[in-house]
């Protein structure tokens, strides 16, 4: 049921923050991975107000 609730958009986890968040607070999170001849860097940032619900995105790039 948390499975397809969460398809549908519902929060499939909560977490209880510090009150010292304030109200429209983004947490983000950024890494690289420098593998070979390619660099990756991988990406999220939450969403939503209660900071449950994340985007993430990944970026290969050639170095240089």
């Amino acid at each position: 049921m948390k499975q397809m609730n969460s398809k549908m958009g519902g929060d499939l986890y909560n977490i209880k923050f510090s009150d010292k968040i304030k109200p429209n607070t983004m947490l983000m999170g950024l890494d690289v991975c420098h593998s070979g001849r390619e660099s990756i860097v991988g990406f999220c940032a939450s969403i939503n107000d209660k900071l449950s619900q994340y985007y993430s995105d990944k970026i290969k790039q050639s170095k240089g």
